[in-house]
Parts: C-alpha cells; sequence; structure tokens
C-alpha cells in the first residue's frame, strides 16, 4: 500500500522533481547539467535583519530559481554578549534568512563564523544527496592575525563532481591600506586547507554542540585552515566574495562623487584598486569580475542612499566585490557574458569516470541601494555553472516510507545503499517536518546500521518506533544521514497521520549509542 499524499505533498514532490529537472537529470542521469548560483555579500554594519529580503534573494524573479544560495555578511555584532548568545544557538541573520528560505525548499547546508564574519550556504534540499566533502576553515588577520574582527572564512564542497570553494572576506580598511589588503588576502587563499575527508556528526554530537552539521567555524581539524590539504586555488571553481575594502585612488573626493552623481562610473575604473592589482598581481590575475556598472557601495549615510555626510566625508568606493575563478581559466579575462571555461575537476571522483568541465556564466552583477540597514549596500551576483561531461544524478542512498506512517504503531521504510559507498555504524535516519531548515532540524531519528546484517545485502526494511513519530502527523520527509558525507539520500515528502494520545506505560525510547538499538530489521 502507498502512503496516502496530501496536496502540499504532491506540491512539494513536484517542486523535487521539478529541482532535478533543472539540472536535467529526470532522464538516464547522465547528460549535460547547469547549476544556478545566487551569491550575497553585505557589510550589516552590526545592523539586525531587516523587515524583509525578496529583492535581495530574487525570491520574485522570473525563471528557475538558483540552486544554491552562498551568503557571506560582515560586521556582525561581535559584542561579548551578543557573541557568547550566538555560539549557543543561531543569530538572528541565520535564523532570518533560514525563515525565509526554508519554506521555499532550501536548507542550510553548512555555515562558518569568525566573530563578524558569517558564511552560509544553503541548497535545495532535492540537491542535498549529490553534495559531498563539505569542509570549513578560517583565517584571523586583525592585529597580526591573534584577532578576527577582520579575516576570511570559507566552504569548500563537492556537487556533481565539481571542487567548489567559497570564501567571505573582511579585509584591512581605510584609504592607504591597500598593501595591508593585498597581504591579507594572499594569505587567506594561500593558507586555508581542507583535510580529504571531513568527519560528520552523530544527532547526539549534533544536540551537544547545537551545530547540526555545520562546524562551527573550525575547520575538520580545529585549526585556523592550516597545514597540509587541498587549498583555496586547486578547487575547480571558487568565489571570493566580501568587504574587500579596496578604495579609487588618486581622485580626490569632488571629481569622484561627480562621476557618479553624472553617471561617468568609467572615469573611475582606472583607478579601481582591486582592477590595479589583478593587472599586478600573481595570485589575483586569474580572477575574473563583472562590470562595475552600479554606484561604489560605500559609505553611506545609514538609512539613507546618501553618501557619507559626516565630518570624515568618506569618499565613495566599491568595497564590496564578487570575484570568481575557474582552475585552467589562465589570464584569461570574461567574455562579452562574463563567461570563463575551466579544465576539469581536481579530484578522483572514484568511479573511473571524467569529472565534469565547468563553464562559468555571470548573470546578473549589481548592488541594491533600497537595504538601507547598514553604511554598505549589498551586492549580489548570479551565475550559470554548465558541466560538460557526466554527472551523477542520484545520491548513494535511496530511502522511503513504506505504508501509513502514524504514532499509533511502529512504522517501517525501505533503505537501498548503492554497492561501494562507504557506510558506518553512526550512520542514521532523521524523520524531518516538511520545511526543515538544517540537519539539526530532525523531529527522531533511528541507528541505520547493524554490522552483521549489513554486510548480507545492500537492501533493508528499518523499523521507525511509534514513540519516535509525532503524534500531531503532518508532511515529513527521511534524510539518510552519513558520518562522512552528511545528507546523502532523502525521501519523497510522506503524510503522517495523527494518532490519539494515550499515556505511555513507560517513557518514550530515544536511540542511545548502546548496540543493541543498532539493529532495527523486522
Amino acid at each position: 500500500m502507498e502512503e496516502p499524499r496530501a496536496d502540499a505533498g504532491k506540491a512539494e514532490m513536484g517542486e523535487l522533481e521539478a529541482g532535478v529537472r533543472g539540472l536535467g537529470l529526470a532522464e538516464k542521469n547522465k547528460r549535460r547539467r547547469e547549476l544556478r548560483l545566487r551569491v550575497i555579500t553585505w557589510n550589516v554594519g552590526t545592523a539586525e535583519p531587516p523587515e524583509e529580503a525578496d529583492a535581495l534573494l530574487a525570491l520574485d524573479q522570473e525563471g528557475p530559481p538558483p540552486h544554491l544560495y552562498i551568503i557571506g555578511l560582515q560586521e556582525l555584532s561581535a559584542r561579548v554578549d551578543l557573541f557568547l548568545r550566538d555560539s549557543l544557538v543561531d543569530d538572528p541573520w541565520s535564523c532570518f534568512l533560514m525563515d525565509v528560505l526554508a519554506p521555499r525548499g532550501y536548507v542550510r547546508r553548512e555555515s562558518v563564523r569568525l566573530q563578524g564574519l558569517l558564511l552560509l550556504v544553503f541548497v535545495q534540499n532535492s540537491l542535498l544527496p549529490l553534495v559531498r566533502d563539505v569542509h570549513t576553515a578560517y583565517t584571523r588577520t586583525g592585529l597580526g592575525g591573534y584577532w578576527g574582527n577582520k579575516g576570511g572564512v570559507s566552504v569548500r564542497m563537492s556537487l556533481c563532481g565539481l571542487s567548489l570553494c567559497f570564501v567571505n572576506c573582511h579585509l584591512p580598511p581605510h584609504e592607504g591600506g591597500h598593501l595591508q589588503r593585498l597581504d591579507a588576502l594572499e594569505r587567506i587563499l594561500d593558507e586555508q586547507r581542507y583535510p580529504a575527508v571531513a568527519p560528520a556528526m552523530t544527532p547526539m554530537e549534533n544536540d551537544a554542540n547545537g551545530s547540526g552539521g555545520d562546524s562551527g567555524g573550525r575547520d575538520a581539524a580545529g585549526r585556523d585552515g592550516n597545514g597540509d590539504g587541498l587549498a583555496i586555488l586547486e578547487h575547480d571553481i571558487v568565489l571570493c566574495l566580501g568587504d574587500l575594502n579596496f578604495r579609487i585612488a588618486d581622485h580626490g573626493l569632488r571629481f569622484t562623487r561627480d562621476s557618479i552623481d553624472n553617471g561617468r562610473l568609467h572615469l573611475l575604473w582606472g583607478k579601481d584598486e582591486l582592477n590595479i592589482s589583478k593587472a599586478n598581481e600573481g595570485f589575483l590575475r586569474d580572477f575574473q569580475e563583472g562590470p562595475l556598472s552600479f554606484p561604489p557601495t560605500y559609505k553611506f549615510d545609514q538609512g539613507t542612499n546618501t553618501y557619507d555626510t559626516s565630518g570624515k566625508r568618506r569618499k565613495p568606493a566599491w568595497t564590496d566585490r564578487v570575484l570568481w575563478r575557474v582552475k585552467g581559466d589562465s589570464h584569461n579575462a570574461p567574455g562579452p557574458e562574463g563567461e570563463g571555461r575551466g579544465a576539469g575537476a581536481v579530484e578522483d571522483r572514484g568511479d573511473g569516470a571524467a569529472a565534469p568541465s565547468p563553464r562559468v556564466k555571470l548573470l546578473s552583477y549589481t548592488s541594491h541601494m533600497d537595504c538601507n540597514v547598514s553604511d554598505h549596500k549589498p551586492v549580489t551576483a548570479e551565475f550559470l555553472i554548465q558541466l560538460e561531461g557526466e554527472v551523477d544524478a542520484e545520491g548513494p542512498v535511496s530511502v522511503e516510507a513504506i505504508g501509513e506512517w502514524s504514532a499509533a504503531r511502529d512504522a517501517k521504510l525501505s533503505l537501498h545503499v548503492q554497492p561501494g559507498f562507504p557506510t558506518n555504524p553512526w550512520d542514521w535516519i532523521g524523520l524531518y517536518a516538511v520545511g526543515w531548515r538544517h540537519p539539526k532540524d530532525y523531529v527522531s531519528y533511528v541507528w541505520a546500521r547493524d554490522e552483521e546484517l549489513w554486510s548480507l545485502c545492500d537492501d533493508r526494511l528499518v523499523r521507525f518506533d511509534s514513540e519516535l513519530i509525532p503524534r500531531e502527523g503532518g508532511e515529513h520527509v527521511l534524510a539518510f544521514y552519513s558520518r562522512k558525507h552528511g545528507i546523502v539520500g532523502i525521501s519523497r515528502p510522506f503524510m503522517v497521520s495523527t494518532a490519539p494520545f494515550s499515556p505511555p506505560d513507560s517513557p518514550p525510547r530515544t536511540p542511545t549509542e548502546d548496540r543493541s538499538s543498532w539493529g532495527n530489521d523486522f
């Protein structure tokens, strides 16, 4: 008997299938594919989140939605009391963005914070099983490397056979600080390293540190990203974003403002410190950027679109930037549509097939003048990554609910693991309410593996005890969480029926680390 489906479940199922079709993965699983990314950088100036961010997130734009949101924030409030609060629970900006994006089918796959720096990666939940090897790192550059008010945080991952690295930076400020900015950026790009395999956490470890699988600002070794391993610039695609703080050299305040007021931005491009550095600094030469066709994003009187009228009257500058680099695109400037092509992936996919070669196309690059909570304006960039080669369209684990689910009785699910995929006794299956925000949001879970029975076949039935099923019912999904890779399989949405309440004879059973709870086969 198939599980009951509500109209909302059918709608979400359609969204999941649409996400797969958006990658071109609905048939045969191996074709040329596309990934859409929306990248946001914003120095929020210690402000609280705005009431809405539809334009910033492009929630109402026509066309297909992005597969990933990459959101880099700078200058979150780092007051001691607030920072300690945010270390225990999610900060207000993370909560705001999860509240907006989760109902639209996005899950916060990873985040990393360093004092005022925060980098968030949201992924369409239908694509989560294709994400692999997620790691974070950070580098402090403030006060000679001892303070984290300035520096860089990064997230790397593999998706559809590509290695991707996202870096959010806040570099030294002030006019005359050009060389310090270059030194800090080169150090960030050079020092951060990522181990080959990141250990994922068990549910109880998640609960203990409140991370939900996010590494909470540490790389897998708990270091500042130094040591041996894969470097940032060794990835197929690198996105470097943030308040890079580069200024407009030579031109005075009056000429700069007159050029902006009269729409002659091109008169300022040749004196932009970052443009000059990209031509002269080897480590920046392969980075590309879209045209600076929007006004400088710094510095505004807070709450207005008026450049600084304080006594300091700071000169406007394009401090907030999004750069990208494709491995193998040596010294190639972007084409007329902002397009660059890479030479291939750096990692072995493990199946003997060549990894897909990426072509990166910049679709838009702009600022958002209507966002006034800070003295900076946010900048967004949209990318289309075209993959030329075979792409694995399916996660390594298939999981589905079987029959009717209700807290009135034990339920069961089917599990299939692709041959050769490494499993672990700490792998688990979580029950999530539709609209879940991140991996810590499971309602309950069971251990997935019994050491003796698992080796007999790749298919099995797993029991989900009635005590672990919510009595209030509602739409849910099942997700297989791999200790090494995170979520690698998600079920179709299904309905959990409501069940009448009856006091239990004994406290509800919760899975423990005791080996007796690992075997869940019928």
